[in-house]
């Protein structure tokens, strides 16, 4: 009975976006629009994920994000998509534009983000 509940609490905290990862993420011509673009504009993937109905978690593979793990990872594809050409030069705009540094979860999903084309293209 226990696993039962388990599972259940499970499934009803996961959700798998019905968008996939490219096509959430965006590609922007420099480094200014992505700077200007992250904080409440097309980059700002915590207030877009807001509105998107999902609860819980995001899927993406076997591992789960939170919302705010799952929209630094998306951050982190579309610099990749934008021409940032390795995950030190993204960790470090992103801090920049942001103000602090990563945790380790964010730093995760970041670099998760980003070694995206990798995988999937």
């Amino acid at each position: 009975m226990t696993k039962l509940l388990f599972f259940l609490f499970l499934m009803w905290t996961v959700s798998i976006s019905s968008q996939t990862a490219d096509e959430l993420a965006i590609e922007l011509e420099s480094i200014d629009q992505i700077k200007t673009e992250t904080n409440g504009g097309k980059l700002d993937f915590e207030k877009i994920l807001e509105n998107d109905g999902t609860s819980g978690f995001y899927l993406r593979g076997s591992k789960a994000y939170s919302r705010e793990d799952y929209a630094t990872y998306l951050w982190g594809l579309s610099a990749r998509k934008s021409g940032i050409k390795t995950v030190k030069e993204a960790l470090k705009l992103w801090t920049e534009i942001k103000g602090k540094k990563p945790n380790k979860y964010l730093k995760k999903g970041l670099k998760d983000g980003f070694g995206y084309l990798d995988r999937y293209k």
